[in-house]
């Protein structure tokens, strides 16, 4: 059986550093270079949650994963997101990876198969085979 994910052991953060993180997390909808976007909460909370995992847990992919566009664009986000780049970090995983037009007004972010496990495939079909 195959991991869906590597997770180092690291010591467990404080609650209160993990609400700060989440408290300055992600606003819901972006808008950048002509973008505005709308019901974006399921890639938020897809992108948060991975950005914290890394973060406080150590939580890698395999790198056949991780050097696929996808992977690579995930990379990228969480790099963003570090650096408080959020609308930059939505604009262009919905872009370059979810295909929407690069400009005018978009609200259907529903799905979270849509928004983020439909693209890194490798945490689908691990999390099946149990």
């Amino acid at each position: 059986m195959r991991k869906a994910l590597n997770v180092k052991q690291q010591s467990t953060p404080t609650p209160r550093k993990v609400l700060n993180q989440l408290q300055s997390g992600i606003p819901w909808g972006f808008s950048y270079q002509g973008l505005e976007a709308t019901n974006t909460c399921a890639m938020d909370t897809a992108l948060m949650t991975w950005f914290l995992l890394q973060k406080y847990c150590g939580a890698t992919l395999p790198e056949s994963e991780m050097s696929t566009r996808p992977g690579k664009l995930l990379q990228q986000a969480v790099m963003d997101i570090s650096n408080r780049q959020y609308d930059r970090a939505r604009y262009h995983w919905s872009t370059e990876l979810m295909g929407y037009p690069a400009a005018g007004m978009h609200g259907d972010f529903y799905s979270m198969e849509h928004a983020f496990l439909g693209h890194l495939h490798y945490l689908v079909e691990s999390s099946s085979m149990h």
